[in-house]
């Protein structure tokens, strides 16, 4: 049970999936299509989703060069808030 606590059996799964985390992409992009439908009422407007997008380009371009463990850091919740936009 501790292990799954563990830092170092977090690290050992990144490794193992390091050549498909391509294929995680839409996962991720439907679990915050999932979240966009799961919310009460509808966001406040185009503007929110509009500099929520302006934000993950910036830091996806930030993220560019940066080690694997770093995009993948940012990219995650990046794209699942690319599938509540």
């Amino acid at each position: 049970m501790t292990e799954w606590l563990s830092l170092t059996f977090w690290a050992g799964i990144f490794w193992q999936q390091k050549k498909h985390l391509i294929d995680w992409t839409p996962v991720l992009f439907a679990v915050g299509i999932a979240l966009y439908f799961a919310l009460a009422a509808e966001p406040a407007g185009g503007g929110v989703l509009l500099g929520d997008f302006g934000i993950n380009l910036l830091a996806l371009a930030m993220c560019k060069g940066r080690a694997t463990t770093l995009q993948v850091v940012v990219a995650a919740p990046l794209l699942i808030t690319f599938g509540v936009g």
